[in-house]
């Protein structure tokens, strides 16, 4: 290691890392990570947690840097693995995997662009393990909008000659209950 910091169990408070850097308009990054070409294993951050902590393995306050993104990931080259990988096994409900709330303003909630991916799926849901439950529940409130507002929307903005396919395309295999409604 070429950083070894270890705490003494009775220190309780304080960080072990503190890093100010100041109220001017700095241009440069306050930690930076670089990996050469080589094929390394590890990771660039890891962070374990030996205990039952109730704090945030990351805990990002974006309140005033309302011209930033909290996360910016970019991706090229023939990639061979996801850029996000989630994997939660603990099962427990109110314990989601991923939990997004907005309280306030009129942007967008997500926004899956899938620009110039011809031949894949913007959104794949599998739930090959999970025989009772739904793969998508849509609960809404008391219902605000107009008349040409729905819980769903499909659209199209092609013009001229639109390409084979189903708006929707249900494949329902297999017999029982389900087939024959």
């Amino acid at each position: 290691d070429l950083f070894d910091i270890i705490r003494a169990n009775d220190a309780t408070a304080g960080d072990a890392f503190d890093i100010d850097m100041g109220d001017a308009a700095v241009a440069g990054d306050a930690i930076d990570i670089s990996f050469g070409t080589g094929a390394s294993t590890g990771a660039g951050v890891r962070i374990a947690f030996g205990g039952a902590h109730t704090g945030e393995g990351v805990n990002i306050n974006m309140t005033n840097a309302v011209g930033a993104e909290a996360i910016l990931i970019t991706g090229a080259g023939a990639r061979t693995d996801r850029l996000i990988e989630i994997t939660d096994s603990s099962g427990a409900a109110g314990a989601e995997p991923l939990f997004i709330q907005k309280t306030a303003g009129a942007a967008e909630m997500v926004i899956l662009d899938s620009n110039g991916a011809a031949g894949s799926d913007v959104l794949n849901i599998e739930i090959d393990g999970n025989v009772s439950g739904r793969a998508l529940l849509i609960e809404g409130g008391a219902w605000t909008g107009t008349g040409g507002e729905g819980c769903i929307e499909f659209g199209s903005t092609a013009v001229g000659t639109i390409s084979a396919g189903n708006v929707i395309l249900i494949n329902q295999l297999g017999t029982g209950v389900h087939a024959a409604q």
